[in-house]
Formats: C-alpha cells, sequence, structure tokens
C-alpha cells in the first residue's frame, strides 16, 4: 500500500468525527449567548471575524467580549508545530477583530487582572491598538486602556 507525504503535524492520528461533538477546553468565551442574535455573534468570531486586529493599529476598540482558542501552526519551511492563542476581540457592536499574538493575549490577560473579565463589567473598555517595536523584524501587537 501506497502512502502519502503530508507535512509533518499534519493528518497525523487526527480523528475528525470525535473532534466533532468534542467539548473543546482549549477556548475560553466571556459570554453565554442566549439569544439567537447572541450566538450569532458568538459564532462569527469563532469562524470568521469581520477585522483583523494588525489592520487597526492606532485606531480605538470597545470591547465587550473575547473569545480565545488555542490554534496550531506549521513552519513551511521546517514542518514544526507550535501552538498560539488566536484571540478575538468582540466589540459593542458585535464586530471581531482576531490576532494570533502572544502580545495581545498578554494585555488580554493583564485587563482581566485589573478589570476583571468581561462578565463583570458595566460596560464595554475601550483600548487602543498598538504596534511595539522589540528589536529588529520583531513587532508585537498590543493594547493601551483609553
Amino acid at each position: 500500500m501506497e502512502t502519502m507525504n503530508l507535512p509533518v503535524g499534519m493528518y497525523e492520528q487526527k480523528n475528525y468525527i470525535d473532534e466533532l461533538t468534542e467539548k473543546k477546553v482549549t477556548q475560553y468565551v466571556s459570554f453565554e449567548p442566549k439569544t439567537k442574535e447572541e450566538k450569532k455573534i458568538l459564532f462569527k468570531a469563532m469562524n470568521n471575524p469581520v477585522k483583523h486586529l494588525k489592520d487597526c493599529i492606532n485606531m480605538k476598540v470597545k470591547i465587550q467580549n473575547v473569545y480565545c482558542e488555542v490554534v496550531e501552526m506549521t513552519d513551511n519551511e521546517t514542518g514544526h508545530v507550535q501552538v498560539a492563542p488566536r484571540i478575538v476581540l468582540i466589540d459593542d457592536k458585535g464586530v471581531g477583530y482576531q490576532c494570533v499574538s502572544l502580545g495581545v493575549y498578554g494585555a488580554v490577560k493583564k485587563l482581566f487582572q485589573i478589570m476583571g473579565t468581561p462578565d463583570v463589567w458595566d460596560e464595554p473598555v475601550e483600548v487602543m491598538v498598538k504596534q511595539v517595536n522589540r528589536g529588529v523584524d520583531k513587532n508585537i501587537l498590543t493594547f493601551e486602556l483609553v
């Protein structure tokens, strides 16, 4: 029997059928959607957010909710697989701003430590999206409280 040469990390021991109904513990959602409209907002944030956070540098975003999941990223040259946080900031109008960024993850973590999680906020938290240079060819996406 001939075997296929697939990139390292792809399709290895993957059980797609079991994953369809598996409850993921590698994700965080700051709200429990109850209405159909809230469920649509969450699905869009999870599946296809409207904006990329990197395109919103120096723009303000009013964060209402946060979605975060762990994703695998494969280096095309080496085949090395890494995991990273994929974060979607959901604004007060239900628009999602996505990124895969340790800088934004760190900022969200600090935001939660200081302000609590979005489920306890009285109103959306306004932030300014920033890009910080950390050496040659190393830019980090983050945000500041406004």
